[in-house]
C-alpha cells in the first residue's frame, strides 16, 4: 500500500504542508504554568518509584481491579503519572474548546462567564480557561466552581475567581439551589458515568428539578475519543448526552446554531459538522473531530509539547516501564520466544505488551489519532426570556 500513488501523494501533502503550518504557531500561548505543574509531578514520580520500585506494578494491578471506570486519582502515583502523560493534550483541547466559545460569547455581547466544571479534576480546563482569557485581555470577568468526587493531590492554580466542591454532579446540582451559570462543561468525564445504577439518568433528573435562571447556556463537552462518540455496541458518551441536552430542553431551551467561525490554520486540522440524532433529528451544535490521524502535538500547537526530559522519562523504553519489578523476567521470557531478536534491539513496549498480563499503557505521543482521537462538542441553547420552566 505504501508505494501506491496515493499514499505518495498523501505522504508529500502532509510532509510539504502540514509540519510546516502549525494550527497554533509557537510563542502563541504562554504555557509555563502548565509546563511547571507537569515538571513538578514529573519529579515527584521519580522519587516514589525510587524509593519503592513496586509502587508502579501496585498501581496497574489497583487500577485493572477496580470496579469503577477510573484509577484512583487520590493516590499520588495515579495523580502525577496522569498529569505527566496526559496533561499537556487535555490542555490544547480544552484550550481549543474555550478559545470557540469565547469567540462565539463576544458574537453574542456576553462578557460574564459563570462556568460549572463537572468532573474538573485539577481544574485543567480552567487553566487552558486561563490561556486563553490573556488573548482577550480584560474583556470577561469569570466566575469557576469545579465539582469532582475526589480531591487530587496537585491541582491548578487559576487567575480569576474559583472554588472546588466535593461531590457528585447530580448532588450538586440538588444541594445548591438555582443555578445561574451559563456555561457548563463537561471535560472527558461522560465515560465514568456508569449505567448500572443509571448515573446519567440521576444527573439528568437533577437537571430537570434545577431552576435555571440564565436565558441562554453554553454547553460543552470533551469526549475521550471518536470511538467513545460513535460506537454501537454500548451506550455512547454521546447518546448520554442527547439525554442531557433533552433534560434541558425540558426546562426550555431550544438548541441554535453556533455563530462560530474556526480559525483558518486550523481547518488542517478539525472538521466541524453539524449533529444528528438517532432519531434523525439535527441538533443545532456543532462537534469538532481531527481530520488527519496521527498528528503529533509539537507539530499542531508546539507550546503544548511535554516540557523537556518528560517525555523522554515516560516514553519507550523510558524509566517507568522498567522499573516494574516484573520487567526483568518479562524480558527473559520475550527473548526465549523471540531468538531472532536481539537483546540490543530491545523494544520494552513490546515486551510489555506481549508478556505481562495487565499491560503497560502505551505512552501517548500524538493527540490525535484515527478512531481513537480526541473530539469535543459545543452547545448554544437558548430560553425565551422569562421561560423558566420548573
Amino acid at each position: 500500500m505504501k508505494n501506491t500513488l496515493k499514499y505518495k501523494m498523501m505522504q508529500f501533502f502532509w510532509e510539504h504542508f502540514h509540519q510546516n503550518k502549525p494550527m497554533i504557531p509557537e510563542g502563541s500561548v504562554d504555557t509555563s504554568a502548565l509546563n511547571d505543574q507537569i515538571t513538578a509531578s514529573m519529579e515527584k514520580l521519580k522519587s516514589m518509584l525510587a524509593e519503592d520500585p513496586h509502587i508502579f506494578r501496585q498501581m496497574q494491578l489497583g487500577t485493572h481491579y477496580r470496579t469503577t471506570f477510573s484509577p484512583d486519582f487520590t493516590a499520588d502515583m495515579n495523580a502525577c503519572l496522569y498529569e505527566c502523560r496526559l496533561c499537556n493534550i487535555y490542555a490544547l483541547e480544552y484550550y481549543l474548546m474555550y478559545r470557540l466559545l469565547l469567540s462565539c460569547l463576544s458574537g453574542e455581547n456576553i462578557h460574564d462567564l459563570k462556568i460549572l466544571s463537572m468532573g474538573c479534576g485539577s481544574m485543567i480546563d480552567g487553566l487552558a480557561l486561563s490561556f486563553v482569557l490573556k488573548e482577550y485581555g480584560n474583556d470577561f470577568n469569570v466566575r469557576y466552581t469545579g465539582v469532582d468526587i475526589s480531591k487530587w493531590p496537585m491541582s491548578f492554580e487559576l487567575p480569576f475567581e474559583n472554588k472546588l466542591v466535593l461531590t457528585t454532579m447530580q448532588d450538586y446540582l440538588k444541594d445548591n439551589g438555582p443555578f445561574d451559570g451559563n456555561v457548563m462543561i463537561f471535560p472527558t468525564v461522560l465515560s465514568g458515568l456508569r449505567e448500572y445504577p443509571d448515573e446519567t439518568g440521576a444527573l439528568c433528573q437533577s437537571i430537570e428539578e434545577t431552576e435555571f435562571l440564565s436565558d441562554t447556556l453554553f454547553v460543552m463537552v470533551a469526549y475521550r475519543s471518536t470511538a467513545s462518540y460513535s460506537r454501537d455496541w454500548q451506550i455512547t458518551d454521546w447518546q448520554k448526552m442527547q439525554r442531557i441536552i433533552a433534560a434541558l430542553e425540558k426546562k426550555g431551551y431550544v438548541a441554535e446554531d453556533l455563530s462560530v467561525t474556526i480559525p483558518e490554520a486550523w481547518k488542517d486540522y478539525l472538521q466541524s459538522e453539524m449533529s444528528e440524532t438517532e432519531e434523525g433529528k439535527k441538533y443545532a451544535c456543532r462537534y469538532f473531530a481531527p481530520r488527519y490521524g496521527n498528528v503529533q502535538i509539537k507539530q499542531m500547537a508546539p507550546d503544548f509539547a511535554h516540557p523537556d526530559g518528560v517525555e523522554e522519562y515516560l516514553a519507550k523504553p523510558g524509566y517507568v516501564r522498567k522499573a516494574c519489578p516484573y520487567y526483568e523476567m518479562h524480558r527473559d521470557q520475550y527473548f526465549s520466544r523471540h531468538p531472532e531478536i536481539k537483546p540490543e534491539e530491545e523494544n520494552p513496549e513490546m515486551i510489555c505488551k506481549q508478556t505481562c498480563p495487565i499491560m503497560c499503557t502505551v505512552f501517548p505521543r500524538t493527540i490525535l489519532y484515527k478512531k481513537t482521537s480526541p473530539c469535543f462538542q459545543l452547545f448554544m441553547l437558548r430560553r425565551k426570556r422569562g421561560d423558566k420552566m420548573q
